[in-house]
């Protein structure tokens, strides 16, 4: 599904202004810095349009469309407008009568160390859905937050040294014994 969404991206961004965009595959792209941290990038965007920052990357996913909801489609209302007012847990917002990303959804967290790891200072996430004969596509270009960026990461660093590590050598949590609750807690 994700080369499908990523065409239909392409054809969207070279009808409105984005001429000439191109996307390469990408995959698992392991830190420089620190190689126990790691992100999976769906691709690489080359937007010629972006004249200081013309490289990027892609994020893309699929939202199957409830057919709960099929009562609200309305040719006027995109049908991600609609998933994001009758779902809770969506991963859009309507913030202004726009849709935006939410801040606190996991994939915010992945678009954000995605861009970290890959040093990216930008990172165009798609959200396609379809229903019946109607289809929707949402395009949000999102850049990197270095403070967001190392906020996360020292607490990704703390959870593989005081919890996976500490795992891997005594198997405490595979026997049924808590991890060092003392030494770190995750929230």
């Amino acid at each position: 599904m994700e080369s499908v969404i990523i065409s239909k991206y392409i054809e969207y961004q070279n009808i409105n202004g984005h001429g000439s965009i191109t996307v390469k595959e990408k995959g698992l792209v392991i830190d420089k810095e620190n190689p126990v941290l790691a992100a999976s990038v769906d691709g690489k965007v080359t937007d010629p349009t972006n004249k200081y920052h013309p490289e990027g990357n892609i994020e893309v996913k699929y939202k199957l469309y409830p057919s709960k909801l099929k009562e609200q489609v309305d040719e006027k209302v995109p049908l991600l407008k609609t998933l994001a007012q009758h779902t809770r847990n969506f991963c859009l917002e309507i913030t202004e009568s726009k849709l935006k990303l939410k801040g606190k959804h996991s994939y915010h967290i992945q678009v954000q160390g995605g861009m970290a790891i890959t040093r990216q200072s930008w990172c165009d996430f798609v959200v396609y859905t379809t229903f019946m004969n109607h289809e929707d596509i949402y395009i949000e270009r999102i850049y990197i937050d270095p403070t967001f960026w190392e906020g996360l990461k020292k607490k990704l660093l703390d959870f593989y040294l005081y919890a996976m590590v500490p795992e891997l050598l005594t198997g405490r949590v595979k026997r049924g014994i808590p991890m060092y609750p003392k030494i770190f807690s995750y929230k």
